[in-house]
């Protein structure tokens, strides 16, 4: 990029790592810096002008695949929607082609000790990109294998390269993939993919971070650089945000939790043989915690048989970086998209905007959140709904196991100026152990048991859900810790 302010003007260049730019020159009284930086980027390559050498235009002859699988009536609504949307007019379609590891058959995960080969995916609008210029330039897209000739998931972004002893989200899926023979677990199916290479064969890495250690030298630079990542799933889901009915939401978010996919079956009721979490078995096999638990992280797969939804189930994605919870995203879905009593009132995008994502200087969450939790009260008030209602009393019940998780805290009443930033958080006391009732979140029994009674009972049918009350808050809203 080019900025002119009347005589001087300054090069930039974006890059997922941040931004690098050049100190002003005058282009009036020295055209040179002018004159060899168009000389240069005329004569570069498309891949040192910032083109992705493993896409290329799609052919005349696959122009018309997207179109076609838009109308088979087999797919479910929401994957011929998303196939519609990549046909977009006037959006240029791609072929992906990249070296990796990949599934033997299309359908079960990828192994470790796959060969690797090269495949292509047509891809067209994304159904979902980031708006930043900057970090982890997240697109997703719903592709097609132009091998297996099968629709499958992509998700394109430049994760962190935080070095060798920390597990990259690929690693996390071929630990996760291992235990699919035995039982297939509630996260989406790895087909393969991984780090993308360059014409030379070459991880693709941000410049950035290079550029700034080299004009750092001597001085400490902890700032990772990022690396471009391409990962292939099997199932094309829906966003839990659209949940069909309260009872799919808890039942969705259980899911998400769950160890083993459970068996086709056409009703979706749940009971206490159900399995270990998903969340919990890759932290008791494999000591890797998601932490990262969020409206935007929770998907619904929809099990079709002759055209026909059986079964809805949740999966949890996103296994790179982590900082919300199970609690608050029954919350935010409940009061972005049910009646309560705060339904078509003017305070509730700025109630919603105080829990979730109002920050203190120092990072902790707003004092409204804090005194919620602490007291034990769902974020949801006069939920429309009777007294006895399973969805009332998950979040009631939910709500006492984060109560009793932070009653260490002395209670204190919090002043009128914490509003304003100036509220500070009791200490907790001091001693190496917490006392009993602080371990209730530490494990996963209270929780699931809490999921469980409600998921058992039946009158589930009174709450309509209504369009979203909040559009302009994010599915990835959840704020400050605690």
């Amino acid at each position: 990029m080019i900025t002119v302010y009347h005589d001087h003007a300054r090069l930039l260049r974006f890059g997922p790592a941040g931004v690098i730019l050049s100190e002003p020159f005058n282009y009036i009284e020295d055209p040179e810096p002018f004159c060899t930086f168009l000389f240069r980027y005329l004569r570069a390559s498309r891949q040192a002008r910032g083109f992705d050498p493993t896409a290329t235009l799609a052919s005349s002859d696959d122009l018309d695949i997207f179109p076609r699988l838009a109308d088979d009536q087999t797919l479910p609504d929401h994957v011929r929607n998303a196939l519609k949307m990549a046909a977009t007019p006037g959006w240029p379609l791609h072929k992906l082609s990249f070296e990796a590891p990949w599934s033997a058959d299309g359908a079960s995960p990828v192994r470790v000790d796959m060969p690797k080969s090269t495949r292509a995916f047509l891809v067209g609008r994304p159904c979902y990109r980031s708006d930043s210029m900057m970090g982890k330039g997240t697109r997703a897209f719903v592709a097609y294998d132009l091998e297996r000739r099968t629709v499958v998931f992509i998700k394109d972004y430049w994760r962190l390269d935080l070095g060798p002893d920390h597990l990259t989200e690929r690693e996390v899926y071929l630990k996760l993939s291992k235990d699919f023979e035995q039982r297939p677990l509630h996260v989406p199916t790895f087909l393969g993919g991984g780090d993308v290479l360059d014409a030379r064969m070459e991880v693709q890495r941000s410049l950035t971070h290079a550029v700034v250690s080299a004009s750092r030298s001597g001085q400490n630079n902890t700032r990772p650089g990022r690396v471009h990542t391409r990962l292939v799933f099997k199932e094309v889901c829906r966003p839990l945000e659209s949940f069909k009915d309260a009872r799919e939401l808890a039942s969705v978010v259980h899911d998400a939790l769950q160890g083993q996919r459970l068996h086709f079956r056409t009703s979706r009721r749940h009971t206490d043989e159900d399995m270990f979490a998903a969340h919990k078995h890759a932290w008791k096999e494999h000591e890797i915690l998601h932490c990262d638990i969020s409206a935007g992280n929770i998907l619904i797969l929809d099990i079709v048989r002759d055209g026909t939804v059986v079964q809805s189930i949740g999966l949890l994605c996103d296994w790179d970086l982590a900082k919300k919870s199970i609690y608050h995203v029954l919350n935010w879905c409940t009061l972005k998209y049910l009646p309560h009593g705060s339904t078509d009132m003017a305070c509730l995008p700025s109630d919603m905007h105080t829990i979730y994502n109002m920050a203190l200087p120092d990072g902790q969450g707003s004092s409204l959140k804090f005194r919620s939790v602490q007291n034990g009260y769902p974020f949801v008030f006069d939920l429309e709904c009777s007294p006895n209602h399973p969805l009332l009393e998950l979040l009631t019940r939910l709500g006492h196991l984060c109560q009793e998780h932070y009653r260490h805290f002395p209670p204190r009443l919090v002043a009128q100026e914490a509003i304003e930033g100036s509220f500070e958080y009791p200490s907790p006391p001091e001693g190496d152990h917490p006392p009993p009732n602080y371990q209730h979140l530490y494990g996963y029994d209270d929780i699931f048991d809490a999921f469980s009674a409600a998921l058992q009972q039946t009158q589930w049918s009174e709450i309509t859900k209504l369009p979203d009350q909040v559009p302009d808050c994010a599915p990835s809203c959840g704020g400050p810790s605690l």
